[in-house]
């Protein structure tokens, strides 16, 4: 084998190795593109499940201020009837006090 051939040969094995450190990059490259479009995938998935979370949480609010309304509501009621209430009884009072 004569020089021209050795270095033919060599560039030869040097093309070699190049298109298979090209090919290993690019095999790298999918599998992080993989992961990334997997990682992707669970974000929008978390997503959905917080969304879901959150129109729950916000039917629970509103149940809830529809309760404390209702209590405030019961509240007033119950403070009205004590008023009148103790005016009937101011009025017991005064009755007998005019006899």
């Amino acid at each position: 084998m004569d020089m021209e051939e050795y270095i033919s040969e060599q560039e030869k094995v040097e093309n070699i190795e190049n298109t298979m450190e090209e090919v290993d990059q690019f095999q790298l490259l999918e599998e992080k593109i993989d992961r990334l479009i997997s990682f992707v995938t669970k974000l929008k998935q978390e997503k959905i499940s917080l969304e879901e979370k959150i129109q729950e949480q916000e039917q629970l609010i509103a149940e809830l201020r529809d309760q404390v309304e209702e209590l405030q509501a019961d509240k007033e009621r119950a403070k009205e009837r004590i008023s009148y209430v103790l005016t009937k009884i101011d009025q017991i009072d005064t009755e007998e006090d005019g006899e």
